[in-house]
């Protein structure tokens, strides 16, 4: 700021005037993410996009599409200098110069970087402006934000500003920052401002160049990705967030409906399955559309409402229409593992599950400490009639550690996996599931001649895994196979199911057969889904009564 003195016979004394600002600004450019710095060429800031432009700077955003495969950085242009001229007055005299700043984020797109921010401050920590001669001289940064209307004799300030949003005369002016200082948080990937720079001073501030050096500096925000990884809950799970994590991310995730934990993992097959069977507890009071995959509650107004979930075998009805669920374990509760998943013995039919820890099942509790790891090792079983088999193993009865993708879980009726909604439909998919909200139920198989980008069926996740040249025959053959479905990454479970018909309400197969429910109705009294035994698999392709209680898996939507 250089003051001079003028003679103004209008006043009939000596003023001062011809007051200048001058700001000396520096620029500091970080590049995202490489760190290197590169300011706009002028031809880019006149012509963005033309030969010229991109020749000098291929990496300009401009030139998008130019052949550059740089790394996204980002640029600005700003003047070196701007500077104001004002004569005072004794009340006060009000003026701005105005510097135009531009930013570009380059070779970028909005689905890797999420925007921009703009810093200010002073290059020291003195936000005044400070004589030339009179170096013990200086006006004041404002303290509050303020307009020209109100704005303080001796001080000055800034203001940024979209082009086109505000003019001198109409902007809101901010203190001067010491210390690097967000003025901008922009979304875009581009932006042009008015930087202006306002004083006011009065006669009482003496002749002299008032000067200051200023930082302003941009950062590139690189897209925050939300992956499986990054969740807590079933519920928060989206179909964004299941395509943006990577082939066997898996993480532990919580179902509020219970606060039980589940394992899920993205697969082969693209899909974010549960790698861990379903162990919701219904109650007649039903089940909620807030965080259940239905479109609306699902109470007793329901066509098929809700039965409570029962503990034993011998209850439930043998009916189509039926909603009964079933926790041997107990209600509240989730306690056997199935100690040996890839070794096939069969349990003998029975209405208590506690007779078949001779193959490998084995009740935990709460005292337990899971390690969410299956191990290969020595069982050592609490039956002397499975001690020391050696195979694959999910859990170490004397450290009390298990591994929780292995847990029975529940079994349920067909109309109650599909919340009632399943009803008489004889063909097709339901909309609707017990599964948590953001979930589905899978389908039950497609064909090797259907699209398969978007599928979310067992035989297409299957067909990741197991032998493509048995693709369209009725079941896989596990045993030729060199990846077994029982384990890791899949861990299906070879849980049986439960048969509610008449007298002879019975868990079976288990140890020996796995049994999921799809989707899929194939007639008014059964539905499809996977079947696996001892040496294949099949999907859909039997007849399942609806009436049986089976497993369940869920895959994002």
């Amino acid at each position: 700021m250089r003051i001079q003195k003028v003679s103004q016979a209008w006043y009939g004394m000596i003023m001062s005037g011809g007051l200048v600002l001058l700001l000396a600004i520096l620029m500091l450019c970080p590049i995202v993410p490489d760190g290197a710095s590169a300011a706009r060429e002028p031809e880019c800031v006149a012509n963005p996009g033309s030969a010229a432009c991109c020749a000098m700077t291929p990496n300009d955003i401009s030139c998008a599409g130019s052949g550059s495969t740089a790394e996204p950085s980002i640029s600005l242009a700003l003047a070196a200098r701007t500077e104001i001229n004002i004569v005072p007055v004794p009340k006060g005299e009000f003026n701005a110069g105005t510097a135009s700043l531009k930013v570009a984020v380059n070779n970028a797109t909005s689905q890797e970087v999420e925007g921009y921010k703009i810093y200010l401050k002073t290059e020291t920590s003195n936000n005044s402006l400070t004589g030339a001669t009179l170096t013990d001289r200086s006006i004041q940064s404002i303290t509050a934000n303020t307009t020209k209307a109100s704005f303080p004799n001796n001080t000055w300030g800034y203001s940024l500003n979209r082009v086109g949003t505000a003019t001198a005369d109409t902007a809101t002016y901010s203190p001067v920052p010491t210390t690097s200082t967000i003025i901008d948080d922009s979304t875009l990937l581009t932006g042009d401002y008015d930087l202006i720079f306002a004083t006011k001073v009065d006669t009482a501030t003496a002749p002299d160049q008032y000067s200051t050096a200023l930082v302003v500096s941009a950062i590139a925000e690189p897209k925050v990705v939300t992956t499986l990884s990054s969740i807590t809950n079933m519920q928060e799970m989206t179909s964004a967030i299941c395509a943006a994590s990577s082939e066997n991310e898996t993480k532990q995730l919580i179902d509020t409906r219970d606060n039980k934990s589940y394992w899920v993992s993205k697969l082969k097959d693209g899909n974010c399955w549960m790698t861990q069977n379903l162990a919701l507890d219904i109650t007649t009071a039903g089940l909620k559309a807030a965080d259940t995959d239905i479109e609306s509650d699902w109470n007793s107004s329901s066509e098929y409402p809700p039965q409570n979930t029962v503990n034993t075998t011998t209850s439930g009805i043998a009916n189509v229409y039926a909603t009964y669920s079933w926790n041997l374990s107990g209600i509240g509760k989730n306690q056997w593992v199935l100690g040996t998943p890839l070794k096939t013995a069969k349990c003998d039919t029975t209405k208590d599950i506690s007779t078949c820890m001779k193959v490998g099942l084995v009740k935990v509790d709460d005292t337990w400490s899971p390690t969410f790891e299956a191990k290969e090792g020595v069982f050592n079983a609490p039956n002397t009639d499975y001690t020391n088999q050696t195979t694959y193993i999910s859990l170490d009865y004397n450290k009390k550690q298990y591994d929780p993708h292995y847990l029975i879980g529940n079994y349920y009726q067909w109309n109650a996996a599909t919340t009632g909604t399943g009803g008489a439909i004889t063909s097709g998919d339901t909309e609707n599931s017990i599964c948590s909200k953001g979930w589905q139920l899978p389908s039950s198989s497609d064909t090797v001649n259907s699209p398969s980008t978007t599928k979310k069926t067992f035989s297409r996740l299957l067909n990741k895994y197991l032998d493509v040249g048995s693709f369209g025959n009725p079941a896989y053959n596990i045993e030729s196979d060199s990846y077994n479905i029982a384990a890791i990454p899949l861990s299906f479970i070879r849980g049986g199911y439960i048969d509610s018909t008449g007298s002879s309400h019975s868990l079976q197969y288990l140890g020996i057969g796995g049994d999921y429910w799809s989707s899929t109705a194939q007639s008014s009294g059964g539905a499809g889904g996977l079947e696996f035994g001892s040496a294949s698999a099949s999907f859909g392709f039997g007849y399942n009564d609806k009436y049986m209680g089976r497993s369940v898996r869920c895959v994002a939507r």
